[in-house]
């Protein structure tokens, strides 16, 4: 039946001809790999994409190895998506070569790609977890991150599901602790909720890793105004108004709550001082000390002023 094919198709090219014959054949050999492969060509050139894409389905039925499966129902879903036009089949496929290959990257990407464009959020976010539990425990922090963190953005940006959002980021920022953007998104989701203690949290390991951010100086804060912390926002003014980065209102309130009476700035100046040394020798105080509570950054922040006042201080006395 093969060489009726080559006769009906090289000869007198009747590629009709050829595909009848050969799927008469096929009806003996179902399994005969060449016969179908032959017929998938035929196909190709007829433009049946239909049958083209029935002709893959039994290919990858009767193939053992995974990979290789994957990639023969990789292409039937291309065919759905492209010629067929049958989207929701197309997924349905990807996700197929996905189960049977989950590092088949290529095809979650035309997931996202189908998906996003039809605007269906809930089937990404579906998408998405499927893709997580597939590679789960594998070993690969670096996918699972960016996996987590795209599920985040879909919940916030497409979902408004907040809760679910911080989740998300949440075991972003476990694979990779050191995200500074997952913890700023973190921060600002939990300000946006008004739970001021956790968004604290966020912005101290920001600051940690940046030590000279000084938006994170200014979110804590605005934070702890918010708190009605004022002896720690104090702390934060101070610190902003050294490095020159204090706006208005911030200096104002620097400037009209700084300590008074010679005792409390000589205290300040001690405790100021040693930090200085500390931090000139070990630069890696800074974080330190402001993960456990901000008075002694502060202190730190006073050294110029303090010593200023100190100096008047030992002119009068």
């Amino acid at each position: 039946m093969s060489s009726s094919r080559d006769i009906w198709s090289d000869r007198e090219k009747n590629p009709q001809k050829a595909i009848e014959a050969l799927e008469e054949a096929r009806d003996f050999k179902p399994q005969d790999h060449v016969l179908l492969h032959k017929l998938l060509q035929l196909y190709q050139s007829a433009a049946d994409w239909q049958k083209m894409g029935d002709t893959l389905q039994s290919i990858a039925e009767h193939e053992s190895k995974p990979d290789v499966k994957a990639r023969y129902i990789f292409t039937q879903a291309q065919i759905y998506r492209d010629k067929i036009e049958d989207l929701d089949r197309a997924v349905e496929l990807f996700n197929e070569s996905l189960d049977l290959n989950p590092s088949y990257l290529e095809a979650f990407e035309r997931i996202n790609k189908v998906l996003t464009q039809q605007k269906n959020w809930k089937q990404l976010e579906r998408a998405y977890r499927k893709m997580l539990h597939r590679i789960a425990g594998k070993g690969n922090a670096d996918l699972e991150h960016t996996l987590w963190h795209q599920l985040g953005l879909i919940y916030r940006d497409r979902l408004q599901q907040t809760d679910s959002a911080i989740e998300a980021f949440k075991m972003a920022a476990s694979n990779k602790p050191d995200a500074v953007m997952v913890r700023q998104i973190l921060a600002e989701l939990y300000e946006v909720g008004e739970r001021w203690d956790e968004a604290i949290v966020e912005q101290r390991i920001i600051l940690e890793a940046e030590p000279l951010k000084i938006d994170a100086y200014r979110a804590l804060y605005r934070l702890y105004l918010q708190k009605q912390a004022y002896d720690e926002a104090w702390c934060l003014a101070a610190a902003m108004a050294f490095m020159k980065k204090a706006d208005e209102e911030e200096q104002r309130f620097f400037e009209d709550y700084r300590p008074q009476g010679m005792l409390a700035v000589a205290m300040v100046t001690v405790v100021g001082f040693l930090l200085g040394v500390i931090m000139t020798l070990h630069r890696s105080i800074w974080p330190s000390v402001v993960a456990h509570g901000l008075f002694d950054s502060a202190s730190l922040a006073l050294i110029p002023w303090a010593m200023h006042h100190l100096s008047e201080w030992q002119r009068v006395t």
